[in-house]
C-alpha cells in the first residue's frame, strides 16, 4: 500500500467486540502509516459510532483532531 500521499494525521478505531474486522486486521490498516493513532474501543462492535457511548467517542475523536 502506498501511503504516500498522506501528510495529514492518521486514525484508527476498532471495536473489540466487532465482528466483520478483526482487531488484528485494523492494527494492520494502520500499521503502513507510521504515526496513526490506533484506539480500541472495549465493547463496541463494527458500528461505533452509532452504538451507545459513541458520544463521548465522538468527542474524543474532535479533540484529537489538531486545529
Amino acid at each position: 500500500m502506498d501511503t504516500g500521499a498522506v501528510r495529514c494525521p492518521v486514525l484508527c478505531l476498532s471495536g473489540t467486540d466487532d465482528n466483520l474486522v478483526s482487531l488484528a486486521t485494523a492494527r494492520a490498516t494502520a500499521l503502513p502509516y507510521g504515526d496513526a493513532q490506533f484506539w480500541e474501543e472495549a465493547g463496541h462492535g463494527h458500528m461505533i459510532l452509532v452504538e451507545p457511548g459513541a458520544e463521548d467517542i465522538s468527542r474524543r475523536i474532535a479533540a484529537w483532531i489538531p486545529a
